[in-house]
């Protein structure tokens, strides 16, 4: 699992920080989160591909967390994708999805599967994966996101090569729990270790409520807005955003390994105050620069931190 940071900024892009965006890649999909303005290029910085995006998820319609994607969908349409990418949105700001939409005249809209959601729960398969969406706080229409990774056998394999298996004859016996061979009879559970679910979390843009906390129950890696610093309480209230100290409580009440703080306020130039109030936390947090990457080790629960770079 791998999150590639592609802008961090609230309301408004600064010098230093884009607008939002985020690409999650995991198993065999690539999940490009909230296209705000300028994701083309942040793309390009980061190296990632058009074929690598096969989902895209919004958040919500407010403009930091989708006027790029006019200019994404235009750069996915011009790649000639071989799949129907779903795009996941608000069902409440179809009008607005429409505008976005017709923008600029696609060579194509073929690719595209739009998934408007207007009810709970909502799930959709993604390979191995699962997405979930619930309705989250916020002034408009908002969804939270979590994909989960359902627990996988990890093959012992000490116990598997003195048993004699090997090939074929291992993944038919992960296949199906049991194998019968040279007159032998192999089950799973006495070669390999039941690991367990993993799950990945993007709230972004609300206030604290039930579904966000829902979404972050024991996720391993959280990607998390907190606008505001705590003296700023009454503009969180007021325009449904998160405090850090509101963020932080979240991430440790529901039990998250790793959480990615995201969506500043550009009334901030340094993150130092942010940093002191998550010092000495159980959860492991990230204050996210543009075009940091974050993978995560699935067997182990290790967290890899490449920091951007910065010119």
């Amino acid at each position: 699992m791998q999150l590639t940071v592609l802008g961090t900024a609230a309301q408004m892009p600064t010098a230093r920080r884009n607008h939002n965006a985020y690409f999650l890649k995991w198993e065999k999909s690539g999940f490009l989160i909230d296209p705000g303005e300028g994701v083309q290029r942040q793309m390009i910085y980061a190296g990632i591909r058009p074929s690598a995006v096969t989902h895209i998820l919004i958040s919500h319609f407010h403009g930091d967390h989708c006027f790029g994607l006019p200019g994404l969908l235009q750069k996915l349409a011009a790649a000639k994708p071989k799949i129907k990418i779903p795009l996941l949105y608000p069902a409440d700001g179809e009008k607005i999805f429409r505008h976005l939409l017709g923008a600029a005249a696609l060579q194509s809209e073929e690719f595209l599967q739009a998934v408007p959601i207007n009810q709970e729960p909502f799930r959709l398969q993604a390979g191995s994966l699962q997405i979930e969406a619930q309705f989250l706080n916020h002034r408009v229409p908002a969804l939270g996101y979590r994909i989960n990774k359902a627990a996988v056998w990890h093959i012992c394999p000490k116990k598997i090569a003195a048993a004699g298996l090997t090939g074929s004859l291992i993944g038919k016996l992960k296949l199906t729990g049991k194998l019968d061979y040279n007159g032998k009879s192999f089950h799973l559970a006495d070669y390999a270790v039941l690991g367990k679910p993993i799950a990945f979390a993007a709230i972004l843009d609300t206030r604290p409520c039930d579904a966000a906390e829902r979404l972050l129950q024991n996720a391993h890696l959280a990607l998390l807005e907190c606008t505001y610093l705590p003296e700023e309480q009454a503009l969180a209230e007021n325009y449904k955003h998160l405090t850090v100290s509101e963020a932080r409580a979240l991430c440790e009440n529901n039990h998250v390994n790793n959480s990615v703080l995201t969506h500043f306020s550009q009334r901030y130039d340094t993150l130092e105050s942010f940093e002191k109030i998550l010092k000495d936390s159980l959860c492991n947090f990230i204050l996210a620069d543009d075009l940091d990457r974050i993978s995560i080790q699935e067997k182990t629960g290790e967290l890899f931190l490449q920091k951007a770079e910065r010119k």
